[in-house]
């Protein structure tokens, strides 16, 4: 099992397109380790982590 995924996964998993999980990358929304300037890689535990604050915040709200 990978322990990354690409912005193009990202967006995938979350519905959304690419420009959106740029954009919350770009933002510090979503946790990521910049490999080059053109790669950008998201570790999934960080990923699991804020997709989880997430739904917890969305219940609370």
């Amino acid at each position: 099992m990978k322990n990354t995924s690409t912005i193009k996964e990202v967006s995938k998993l979350l519905g959304v397109a690419e420009a959106t999980v740029r954009k919350l990358v770009n933002e510090g929304e979503i946790p990521s380790i910049r490999i080059s300037p053109r790669r950008i890689i998201i570790p999934n535990e960080m990923l699991n982590r804020w997709m989880e604050a997430r739904a917890n915040a969305d219940h609370i709200a």
